[in-house]
């Protein structure tokens, strides 16, 4: 069983039903219990939705040996919970796309219509295994260069790591819609290979 400790963040007792105990102002209490109990503890859910407890929890060594208190391996970053705008927090993301350039061909990350949802984009770059003198590449968020410029202009004549700087002063937000995707829109040049990295929150 895992070390569950409860800490009351009030000057009051607190009483929590589900352990019948009643945990002393600015106190903790430590009890075992099986990690899959807290979802039924109603009494302390409240209490830590309410900002008067907090919880942590300390798996025994068997009960993180045996993967089954790991996340499903089928979650997806899709399955992330969306954000406010307004909100500090939020989950980071990033979209991988390996390519090769053949001259001015749209590579699309994501088709028009397929953005899976509202994002944020906050960082991008390349990883640059092949250079072409006279090379560059932009992102956009509609093909063949519509839409919204997501990120300036960018050469790919070194290898390795290269930044894209986004347009702008600002991060570049995304909503899904009939013509939007990303598309990475090389120049007249074939031939780069590398991979685009995009560093996003999930926004509602």
């Amino acid at each position: 069983m895992a070390d569950v400790t409860i800490t009351n963040l009030t000057t009051s007792p607190l009483y929590l039903g589900d352990l019948y105990t009643t945990i002393a102002a600015s106190s903790s209490i430590t009890v075992s219990r099986y990690a899959s109990d807290l979802s039924r503890m109603k009494s302390l859910q409240d209490a830590v939705a309410a900002g008067t407890a907090a919880v942590s929890v300390a798996p025994t060594a068997n009960e993180l040996a045996s993967g089954l208190m790991t996340a499903d391996a089928s979650v997806q970053a899709a399955d992330l919970a969306a954000v406010a705008a307004a909100n500090a927090a939020a989950p980071e993301q990033i979209i991988r796309k390996s390519f090769t350039t053949a001259s001015t061909t749209d590579i699309a990350i994501y088709a028009a219509n397929a953005l899976p949802y509202k994002m944020r984009i906050i960082d991008v770059f390349l990883i640059i295994s092949t250079q072409q003198s006279a090379s560059a590449v932009q992102l956009w968020s509609g093909a063949a260069g519509t839409g919204t410029a997501v990120t300036s202009s960018t050469a790919t004549t070194s290898a390795g790591r290269v930044a894209m700087p986004l347009t702008g002063n600002a991060t570049v937000v995304l909503t899904p819609g009939a013509l939007v995707g990303l598309f990475l829109l090389p120049n007249a040049t074939s031939g780069v290979v590398g991979e685009i990295e995009i560093v996003l929150r999930r926004e509602s």
